[in-house]
């Protein structure tokens, strides 16, 4: 388990929430240059290819703290730790964004886990932020949402200013060559179907 503050996680005051609608659409290039040019950022991407699920991407710009944990209790456990949330009542997201591992099944259904890891991923991160940027997939929109929080280390008109200026910023052009990546099921495609 790995938070970024000792449990429990201290009370959240949220004193307000700028929204700006930046009215022109993100690619996939440019979300990933922005999610890699600082650390701790995170992109919880969806496609919104499918006609119910998937609709909102969110870059995560500025994490406060981080949520991870290996198993479903240690993540109730680590959830249930935190405090208070205040003045979120008219937020337009969560708050926490994160993801839930696809081999997190096994804690709900009875099924083999996968014999390796092949990637270093926990089963559960979430994130909480100050900052996100929002894209819609399905109405093609993209908003930019600023909280001031009691725990933003810098103001809303500082991270407006900076991630503005962020997104006029040209992605570089770079070939990347990935003929040495290497991947494959963990399961057989019948097995799955099972």
């Amino acid at each position: 388990m790995y938070n970024d503050f000792l449990m429990p996680v201290p009370i959240i005051k949220i004193n307000s929430c700028e929204r700006i609608n930046l009215k022109k659409q993100i690619d996939l290039k440019k979300l990933a240059f922005l999610a890699g040019s600082k650390k701790g950022r995170n992109l919880f991407f969806s496609s919104g290819l499918h006609p119910f699920h998937g609709r909102f991407s969110i870059l995560v710009l500025n994490p406060i703290f981080n949520l991870r944990a290996e198993s479903f209790d240690e993540l109730l456990k680590t959830l249930f730790s935190v405090s208070e949330i205040e003045g979120f009542e008219n937020i337009p997201l969560p708050l926490f964004s994160g993801w839930i591992n696809y081999e997190c099944n096994r804690f709900i259904e009875k099924i083999e886990s996968s014999p390796k890891k092949t990637v270093e991923v926990p089963d559960f991160h979430f994130v909480f932020s100050d900052t996100f940027l929002v894209i819609d997939n399905f109405e093609k929109n993209v908003e930019l949402v600023l909280l001031d929080t009691t725990h933003s280390k810098s103001s809303v008109a500082q991270r407006k200013e900076q991630f503005l200026r962020e997104l006029e910023m040209p992605v570089p052009s770079s070939d990347y060559d990935l003929g040495n990546i290497k991947a494959k099921a963990l399961i057989s495609k019948e097995k799955y179907i099972e």
